[in-house]
């Protein structure tokens, strides 16, 4: 298993629409998880404890979005986690509409 991420700094996104996402996001072609949280401390236990807590999102804050996906090869992780981020800028596009 491999597990890639990224941290959006200043990024808000309410609870319901990164629930949502996620959920979508665990559903794609060789992804096992995937966890989209502000940057909290409890946040980043729950990483912890699902393996996904990566080094860089040690550091992240509260109002940074953590973006983090568990997949079944290197392959798979850059590619939902690419797709993850599209799921969320698809959300937001649909808000502002």
């Amino acid at each position: 298993m491999v597990a890639k991420g990224v941290i959006k700094k200043g990024e808000y996104f309410d609870s319901v629409t990164l629930m949502l996402v996620a959920r979508d996001a665990s559903k794609i072609d060789g992804v096992i998880d995937a966890t989209i949280v502000m940057g909290t401390a409890q946040n980043k236990s729950i990483l912890e404890m699902s393996e996904m807590l990566l080094d860089e999102f040690k550091n992240a804050s509260d109002n940074d979005l953590i973006i983090a996906v568990k997949a079944k090869n290197e392959a798979a992780a850059v590619s939902g986690l690419k797709s993850t981020q599209d799921l969320l800028e698809r959300r937001r596009q649909k808000k502002t509409e």
